[in-house]
């Protein structure tokens, strides 16, 4: 998951900011960038990041910024050789060498050198300290993210948990509203339920299967274990009464769900006749 974190210290003159931040990824992607001359401080720096983040695209940033970052050193060395040339060039050509203070600046910024980094083994302390700040708030960012998803998460779990009890509840009362519509269609229409007709028994067994009471409730949600008990095995679990995914207690032990449709529609029609008979 996302995360940030930062922290800020001073080292011989320099402003030390460390930044550390992550987007979602399955795994563990870490990068380093550090200051050219502190690549010995490497190893050090991944192993203390991976202490916080087991997951994710995590890049940490180590800068020197400041006053002292941007100082240069005069070589007033090699200014003081390239006047000595061109004087000696001068005088061999006869001309007089009067250097001005133009070309003095030209000649000094061009051999100018800028100032040297603190030693790796001397800012490692400091660097260690102001990284462990920055990972606290970095894994502080990530709990507070992964409780506000956990919210969500449960209260998504909470909506698909009534709609399947909404759809379990009603499901019973569905074949049964059915054959009654059905039947009482006939009756208007002046016609005799013929069990033997093909196109009848064709209708009934079709719409059957489609609204199986037993049979939806375990189609429509699987929630993850943790969140209810259930088949932790294979890390899904079944609403109350239903097995494996694709099988419910009515086709458990008994034939596949291609059995000829003539025999359990003629099972729930002859159940509507005598419901029919009663009545």
């Amino acid at each position: 998951m996302t995360g940030y974190g930062r922290a800020a210290a001073a080292i011989d003159g320099y402003s030390l900011a460390i930044q550390v931040s992550s987007v979602n990824r399955r795994t563990l992607d870490l990068t380093v960038s550090l200051p050219g001359d502190w690549d010995s401080l490497e190893a050090e720096v991944s192993e203390q990041a991976r202490r916080f983040a087991a997951r994710g695209k995590v890049h940490v940033a180590i800068e020197l910024t400041g006053s002292a970052a941007e100082e240069t050193a005069w070589d007033e060395s090699a200014v003081a050789a390239t006047l000595a040339k061109l004087a000696a060039l001068a005088a061999g050509q006869g001309i007089a060498f009067q250097p001005t203070p133009e070309l003095l600046w030209q000649i000094a910024s061009a051999r100018r050198q800028p100032a040297g980094l603190p030693p790796a083994e001397s800012a490692r302390p400091v660097v260690l300290k102001a990284l462990a700040e920055a990972l606290h708030g970095f894994a502080v960012m990530r709990a507070k993210e992964g409780e506000t998803l956990l919210v969500d998460f449960l209260a998504r779990i909470g909506a698909l948990r009534r709609l399947v009890e909404a759809v379990a509840g009603r499901a019973p009362q569905v074949v049964p509203a059915y054959r009654e519509l059905l039947f009482k269609r006939l009756r208007e229409a002046g016609l005799e339920l013929d069990l033997g007709d093909d196109r009848v028994l064709r209708e009934i067994a079709l719409f059957a299967d489609r609204c199986d009471p037993v049979a939806q409730p375990s189609r429509a949600v699987f929630l993850p274990a943790p969140v209810r008990g259930g088949d932790r095995s294979q890390g899904r679990v079944h609403p109350a009464g239903a097995g494996p995914r694709g099988a419910h207690p009515g086709q458990q032990g008994q034939r596949p769900r291609d059995q000829p449709a003539r025999d359990r529609a003629e099972e729930r029609a002859r159940a509507g006749e005598g419901a029919d008979g009663e009545r």
